[in-house]
Order: C-alpha cells, then sequence, then structure tokens
C-alpha cells in the first residue's frame, strides 16, 4: 500500500519571500542609517575643530590686541635697560678718548652692557612668546607665570598707583597646559583689576590686587581680588558661595560673549578667558559674596594628560618667588 499527505504551502513561501524581503530592507536601512550616523559624526567633528580653530583664532586676535594696549609697557620696559646701555657706553666713549680707562674697567663696563643687552632680549622674547599662535601643553610653575605677568604689567601697576599683594602656598606642584594661553587669562583678570580700580572713585579706598594661589587635594586655586568697581551684575537674591573652589562659572553675565562694563571693552576677555580653563579642566567664576571690588577665582586640575591632539610634553624650570 502507499499513502501520500498533500499540503498547500503557498502562503507559508508567501511568508517566507515576504519575511526575506522584509529582512534585506531592514538590512539596507540599517546600512543607510549607519552611513548617516557616520556622516553626522564626520560631519560633528569638522564642525567641532573649525570651531576650536576660531577659537583659537579669537584668542590670538585678543593676545595680540592686548599688547598693543600694553605698548607703553613694553616701551617702558626696553626703555629701561635701554638708557642703562647708553649710558654705560656714553662714559665708553668719553674716557676712551681721554685714554683715561683702564682694561679691567672696560671689560667690567662691557660685561654690564651685555648683561643688559640680554635683558632687553629678554623683554622682547617674553612678548614675542606671549603673542605667538602656538599651542603647547608645558610644565610650568603658576607661581612663576603670576610674577612674569606683574612683569608684564609693572608699569600699568606703577603709573596707576596699584599695589600687588601676594599669598602664595609653599610647595605648590607644576601644572601641565598651554602657558601662553593661561598667561592670556592671568594678564586679563589684572588687566580688569587695574581697569576697575582706575574708575573707582572713591579716593578713600586702598587701590590694591590681592593675589592667591593654594592647592586643595587634586586642584590648584587662583584668585584675584581688587578694590574697584565690582561687576554690579549679580541679583541680591541669588545664591552666593563664598568658599574658594565650589563654583561654575556658568550663567553669569560675566563671562559671556560682548558683555562688558567698560565704555572701551570688547567684551571677549572673560569669555575667552572661561573657555580656556575649562579647555584645562578647571572653573572660572566670580566670588558673588564680595560686597566691594571684586574677586574672580579660577580652579585647574594638576595632573592634565592633554588639550586636544598631537601636544607636546615640554619642561619649564620653576621660577623663584620675587
Amino acid at each position: 500500500f502507499f499513502a501520500g499527505i498533500i499540503r498547500d504551502i503557498t502562503d507559508r513561501k508567501k511568508v517566507e519571500a515576504e519575511l526575506n524581503e522584509t529582512l534585506v530592507q531592514l538590512e539596507d536601512r540599517v546600512e543607510a542609517r549607519t552611513r548617516d550616523v557616520q556622516k553626522e559624526l564626520s560631519e560633528k567633528i569638522k564642525a567641532q575643530e573649525f570651531a576650536n580653530e576660531r577659537q583659537a583664532e579669537l584668542a590670538h586676535v585678543l593676545r595680540v590686541n592686548t599688547l598693543w594696549e600694553m605698548g607703553t609697557t613694553l616701551a617702558h620696559e626696553l626703555n629701561q635697560p635701554l638708557t642703562v646701555i647708553m649710558t654705560y657706553l656714553q662714559g665708553l666713549i668719553v674716557k676712551t678718548e681721554s685714554d683715561a680707562i683702564e682694561s679691567d674697567e672696560m671689560a667690567k663696563t662691557l660685561t654690564r652692557v651685555l648683561s643688559y643687552t640680554q635683558l632687553t632680549t629678554d623683554i622682547v622674547s617674553r612678548f614675542r612668546g606671549f603673542v605667538k599662535n602656538e599651542s603647547n601643553i608645558v610644565s610650568y610653575s603658576m607661581v612663576g607665570l603670576v610674577n612674569d605677568t606683574l612683569d608684564m604689567l609693572k608699569s600699568d601697576l606703577i603709573n596707576n598707583l596699584v599695589d600687588v599683594s601676594t599669598n602664595f602656598s609653599e610647595d605648590l606642584p607644576q601644572l601641565n597646559g598651554d602657558r601662553v594661553q593661561i598667561q592670556q587669562v592671568l594678564i586679563n583678570l589684572m588687566k580688569n583689576s587695574i581697569d576697575a580700580i582706575v574708575e573707582q572713585s572713591d579716593d578713600k579706598l586702598s587701590r590694591t590686587i590681592e593675589i592667591e594661589i593654594i592647592k586643595r587635594n587634586s586642584m590648584i586655586f587662583l584668585s584675584v581680588l581688587d578694590t574697584g568697581i565690582g561687576f554690579e551684575l549679580f541679583d541680591a537674591d541669588a545664591d552666593a558661595d563664598a568658599d574658594v573652589g565650589i563654583g561654575t562659572g556658568t550663567g553669569e553675565p560675566a563671562f559671556e560673549a560682548f558683555y562688558t562694563t567698560k565704555a572701551s571693552g570688547l567684551g571677549m576677555g572673560l569669555a575667552i578667558s572661561q573657555s580656556i580653563i575649562e579647555t584645562h579642566g578647571g572653573k572660572i567664576w566670580v566670588d558673588k559674596s564680595i560686597k566691594q571690588g571684586a574677586k574672580v577665582c579660577i580652579s585647574l586640575p594638576i595632573k592634565l594628560e592633554s588639550i586636544g591632539q598631537k601636544q607636546t610634553i615640554k619642561s619649564e624650570p620653576t621660577k623663584e618667588l620675587v
């Protein structure tokens, strides 16, 4: 005997065909979406790189503008050693013409001239390094950087009768970061303080800037306190946290682009400063508890692996306190 069973599998084959077609369409959609995501990611990376480049260019422009404003400072810094060099050389010429100079005295005079010539070269190199549009991570001393900045602003401080006091903790560690950009932030803060003090109309108030650097856990905290006109931008009911190190620097008008309390200000200094500090893994904010003057605080991590890509680690000797 032979028994046979016949089943109609048309529907099953149809479902299988539809399923296969659906799977193919799904794979195509996944591939298309993957390409779109990759394209979006690539465009986002390019946009971020473009934004970083424009940010670096803007920071460079502000450095050049700052140096332009500091032209009198540079002239003063160079005038002192050049005047000494001229005096020594004039005396040397007079004594040489009258044969009233010994070889030992001439050698000592020329040595002094050489030392002041080197000083002039160092001043030019310092200002030129500040203007250069280069970005490298280096090991630097925050104390040395503050002292260098005070040297650059010495003429402004003297001309405006502003006294500076410093309070630096002992055994502060070296930091890693873009030294030029951090110095740009320091110069901006100190120049803001000088301008605010100059605009202060109350002659009874002291004309001082206090700079403090302390170490707390894995962070370095720097603050610049002045007796100027202050920001006058916070709501009296706003939450204020006077504790150094507790702050975000966000949402404060002082750090918004084009915000300025100065008639001739661009309003970009603090905005760029915030971007630089945050790029270095830190924070910058205004201490809202200060009722007279202004106090700007900065926190920076002691250990910073890299800023962006293709950075070079260099070493810089620690500079002594002045």
